[in-house]
């Protein structure tokens, strides 16, 4: 699959693959609905595995993906899915914006304290 952008079943399955090789667990023992942490991955796991689908695909991967994405068949869905690996946030879903606010560290003196 190198160098193809794979559809959802084929990134599921190389997912699949990975999964078990980074856990010791046989292939069909690994549920792709079950969270990333919840196989045994550890963070350190989840970004060699964006860099492995990178390599695989031959598309950026970008090491946030399993934490926004955090199952095998969500992931796999957004990266067969998807041409840009970007997160970005489903439609309906408000966008936080923040603003910078007053802070003990950076709030002027009141009535002449120091």
């Amino acid at each position: 699959m190198t160098g193809s952008t794979g559809g959802t079943a084929d990134v599921r399955a190389l997912m699949i693959d990975s999964v078990a090789r980074r856990t010791g667990a046989d292939p069909a023992e690994v549920d792709p609905r079950v969270p990333f942490l919840s196989l045994g991955l550890s963070s350190r796991d989840a970004v060699s595995l964006c860099g492995e689908l990178e390599s695989r695909l031959g598309r950026p991967v970008p090491a946030l993906l399993p934490w926004r994405y955090p199952t095998i068949d969500s992931l796999a869905a957004h990266l067969g899915d998807s041409s840009d690996p970007t997160p970005s946030a489903p439609s309906g879903t408000p966008v936080e914006h923040h603003t910078p606010t007053e802070t003990p560290a950076n709030t002027p003196p009141r009535n002449g304290a120091p």
